[in-house]
């Protein structure tokens, strides 16, 4: 009747959390993204796209001084996800093998050249912590520690960071924490944690009973 009832509250537990992803992946509201600026950069902001270098795109790194080809010893570190334009993904890291490109909006409001970003997160994708805006000979790089939320639009005022160049070429989006369980995955853990909590009650009553033997 225990493990029945522990099963019931795992399978609950996991469906809530299903739930809760399925939330999170719908559209909501705007943000503004230029909070998050930490700076400007000059030249590429992904150096090693393409065959140069030994990782190609999937060795790109971003960090609190930049973005190059190594995390250094920022604990801030991280690796490129995707990088994407107006007529949508041009180029995908094979360190996220559930990313597809699908999960990006970009679109340019040309009347204020203000830039709008969203990220709909998908099961087992990346949580993202930096984001990095190509024009011209530069780039502005943006973070967030917590990471970019699913669902949100984020609006960067392109005026601020590229005066003499309206629109831009394209973003880059980078991730460090790894990818974000599924919640089948969850719901596997959580009954490992129940079988556990059984095994450790059955034992104390198992000891108990030997102590009362003796």
């Amino acid at each position: 009747m225990f493990m029945r009832r522990v099963l019931m509250i795992s399978l609950v537990t996991a469906a809530s959390i299903a739930a809760m992803t399925s939330t999170a992946a719908q559209a909501g509201p705007t943000l503004d993204g230029d909070s998050f600026a930490i700076g400007s950069f000059e030249g590429q902001d992904c150096p090693i796209t393409g065959p140069n270098g030994s990782n190609g795109f999937s060795g790109c790194w971003a960090t609190q001084t930049g973005v190059g080809t190594s995390a250094g010893d920022d604990p801030t570190a991280s690796q490129s996800v995707a990088q994407i334009g107006l007529t949508g993904t041009t180029d995908i890291s094979t360190n996220y093998p559930t990313i597809d490109g699908s999960e990006f909006t970009l679109t340019l409001d040309t009347s204020s050249n203000t830039l709008l970003f969203t990220y709909l997160m998908g099961a087992g994708d990346p949580v993202l912590h930096y984001i990095s805006i190509k024009q011209a000979d530069g780039y502005e790089l943006f973070y967030d520690s917590a990471g970019f939320a699913s669902g949100m639009t984020y609006s960067f005022a392109l005026n601020n960071y590229f005066p003499d160049n309206p629109g831009v070429s394209h973003i880059t989006v980078y991730d460090s924490t790894g990818a974000v369980p599924e919640p089948a995955t969850w719901g596997l853990m959580l009954l490992g944690f129940a079988g556990v909590g059984v095994a450790m009650r059955r034992k104390r009553k198992h000891n108990g009973a030997l102590m009362q033997i003796a």
